[in-house]
Formats: structure tokens, C-alpha cells, sequence
């Protein structure tokens, strides 16, 4: 029995998370961090996930799109089902679950957790160390994060500059200057390489089960409903038993994470991803040598 339905809650998830019906719009109000009547912490993604800081990955859906109040759908990883209402300020979800116990969180942010780090845009006539140079903190800082997390990649942004400087290498007068554009350009391959070394290394984790959710049992306390009344009793009952759930979830996630810490896979990133930076910086020092080298265009003439 116990085995049908880690199954069934199983396919729930997946169905949710590639389904596109699932989630809503990018703008979607739910968006953000929530605070859980359980003490934990949720984040609804625009993707349809709904992630926890006690490991697991569950969905989300949006009933009545464009309608007020907005309704929603919970499809929890242990199996329960809430039904949720988004109160008019948009700072408070409240409702059941499928068992009628009252649910609800409450707003911490309204970030979307899945918005790509915005680049500041480069003007084209800067030397290219000037144009590459809002570039490298957000990509190494995506690329060097801890392999358990999944941020966002400002993939586009390197591509459209390397795109960019591939056209000013062109346009060059002097062989000097195509060097400069040449390093600017494989400034740019670094990080796009980067970012695959990383996805790839990532992948070859999951599919080998070594990745590791981050969590935080602690953090998970007892509760009991605020106001008592007839169905007190069996409330608090249903919450501290979704909440020994949840925590007994974030113990198994602990250990998975201390046992990913100490293994080969790790191991092997902490090395690439410190070789990964000096690749990058070490070319981009070249090119701001280059540039320095470089005469002034008065004097070049």
C-alpha cells in the first residue's frame, strides 16, 4: 500500500511539471515565497514547481485564470491535494485539503524565483573588456553555485555580445584590434562553457541520484490551530502528522546532502569549477592587457 502511493504521488509531480496546462502565466500572482501554516517555507515557480526548504518538489495550478479571487491547486510530492484561495491583497492563500483541514501560507515575497538575472545593456562602442566585463559576475556567479541548485542562466546575453563581437571583429583595421575582439570572444566561450559544464555535470548527478535536495527539518515546528472549536482536535492532529512528514522528509534530504558532500561527483566539481573560473578570468585579464597595449586611435594614425 505504502508502495502505490510514494507511486501515485510520483506521477502526480511529474505530470504537473510537464504538463504545460500546469502554473499559469509568467506573471502569475501566487509567484514568490510563501510562509506554510506548517512553519516551512514554499516557492511557486512560473513552471508549474512548487519547491520547499524541506526538499520536496511539488506542483501547483491555477483554476480560474484572470478571475478575482484566484483559486488554486495544490498536488503535494506525499500524495494530498489542497484548494486554495488567493485573498484580494495577494498576501494570503487559505482553504482544505482534500481531508478538510484547513491550509494556508502567508507571503514573504513576490520575486519570481525563475526570472533570469538581468544583464545591464552594454553600449557597442565600449572596448570589448568594457562590454564583456556586467557579464562576469552573473555568469560565474550561476555557473559556481552549488550543484544542488538550479539558477538561472544568462545564456542569451552571452550569446547576443559574442554575436555582436564577432562583428567588430570583422570591422577591424588593425590585426592588434581583431586580437582584442578575438579574446572578447572567447571570453564569451568560456562562460557558455561554463554554463554546459555545469548542466552536463548536473545531469550525469541526476540520473545517478547523487543531487540532493537542500532542507531544513529544523525549522519545521509543532503547531496547533489558532482558533479551537469543534474539529480542533483532529486539525492539530492532521497538521502535526503533515508535519512529522515533512520532516522526516528534510532528515532523509540532510543525509542525502551530507553523503553528496563527501562523494567523487562533488569532489569532481569543487576542482572543475575552480578551474572553470581561472579559465574565464585568466582570458578576460588577457584582454584587458591587450587593450591596454592597444595605442591610442589618435596615435595610431
Amino acid at each position: 500500500m505504502r508502495s502505490s502511493r510514494m507511486v501515485c504521488a510520483l506521477f502526480i509531480v511529474l505530470v504537473g511539471l510537464f504538463n504545460p496546462a500546469w502554473g499559469a502565466e509568467l506573471s502569475d500572482p501566487i509567484l514568490g515565497q510563501w510562509k506554510w501554516f506548517t512553519n516551512s517555507t514554499k516557492v511557486f515557480h512560473s513552471d508549474g514547481r512548487l519547491t520547499s526548504n524541506v526538499g520536496h518538489t511539488s506542483t501547483w495550478k491555477c483554476l480560474n485564470p484572470g478571475e478575482v479571487p484566484r483559486k488554486y491547486r495544490i498536488f503535494w510530492a506525499m500524495g494530498t491535494v489542497d484548494t486554495l484561495t488567493l485573498d484580494k491583497d495577494e498576501n494570503r492563500l487559505s482553504g482544505k485539503n482534500a481531508q478538510g483541514v484547513v491550509v494556508s501560507g502567508k507571503r514573504l515575497t513576490r520575486e519570481d524565483p525563475d526570472k533570469t538575472p538581468e544583464v545591464p545593456a552594454v553600449a557597442a562602442n565600449l572596448p570589448p573588456s568594457q562590454q564583456v566585463e556586467p557579464l562576469l559576475e552573473p555568469c560565474l556567479d550561476a555557473i559556481l553555485a552549488p550543484l544542488p541548485q538550479e539558477p538561472q542562466m544568462p545564456r542569451v546575453s552571452v550569446e547576443k555580445l559574442r554575436a555582436t563581437l564577432s562583428g567588430e571583429a570583422v570591422r577591424a583595421k588593425t590585426p592588434s584590434q581583431k586580437q582584442i575582439c578575438q579574446y572578447a570572444i572567447w571570453v564569451c566561450d568560456a562562460l557558455t562553457n561554463g554554463m554546459d559544464e555545469r548542466a552536463q555535470t548536473r545531469a550525469a548527478a541526476v540520473s545517478s541520484a547523487l543531487v540532493p535536495s537542500l532542507s531544513n527539518g529544523a525549522s519545521i515546528v509543532n503547531t496547533m490551530p489558532l482558533h479551537p472549536g469543534r474539529n480542533s482536535g483532529g486539525a492539530g492532529e492532521a497538521i502535526r502528522k503533515k508535519q512529522k512528514d515533512e520532516r522526516a522528509y528534510a532528515d532523509q534530504q540532510a543525509q542525502a546532502f551530507s553523503s553528496f558532500m563527501e562523494s567523487s561527483a562533488y569532489k569532481a566539481w569543487v576542482t572543475k569549477s575552480t578551474k572553470l573560473r581561472e579559465d574565464v578570468m585568466g582570458v578576460y585579464t588577457k584582454l584587458v592587457q591587450l587593450e591596454a597595449a592597444e595605442p591610442p586611435v589618435e596615435a595610431a594614425k
